[in-house]
């Protein structure tokens, strides 16, 4: 007879007995065990840190998360969304989405255009006019 062929009749039905006793999975099963511990706290520690930094209890001096509370951003932005801001660009040029501190407030709006000593244009994509700050302090946040 071949090794693994040995026949058992139980109950009717045939069962392949193998040639030698098997041993317990135990060794590896303690491997197995902690790795799959292991990669759930991840997940805990990970989901946490998402948690802790989307509400603002935790940042980086890297990006932060701004809720919109306007809607002259919309179609792209509307109210309400809540937007990932990178640290303020180097270069300035029409078409990016800036955020601005204006006086004290937080504004989310396009450049329009750029002019040659510096100075930009900005517009919210749902107006029809131009931002004019009227003499207000404007910084570039993000």
């Amino acid at each position: 007879m071949n090794g693994r062929q040995v026949l058992r009749r139980l109950a009717g039905r045939p069962v392949v007995a193998p040639d030698r006793p098997t041993t317990p999975p135990t060794r590896h099963s303690r491997a197995r065990r902690l790795l799959r511990v292991g990669s759930s706290l991840a997940l805990v520690a990970v989901l946490a840190l998402v948690a802790l930094v989307d509400g603002g209890i935790a940042g980086t001096p890297w990006y932060r998360f701004v809720s919109v509370e306007g809607g002259s951003m919309a179609p792209a932005i509307a109210r309400g969304d809540l937007i990932l801001v990178a640290p303020a660009p180097a270069k300035v040029e029409p078409g990016m989405i800036l955020v601005l501190r204006v006086g004290g407030a937080l504004v989310t709006h396009r450049v329009v255009a750029v002019n040659p000593d510096g100075t930009f244009v900005t517009r919210g994509d749902a107006n029809t006019v131009d931002d004019a700050w009227g003499g207000q302090p404007v910084t570039v946040e993000g």
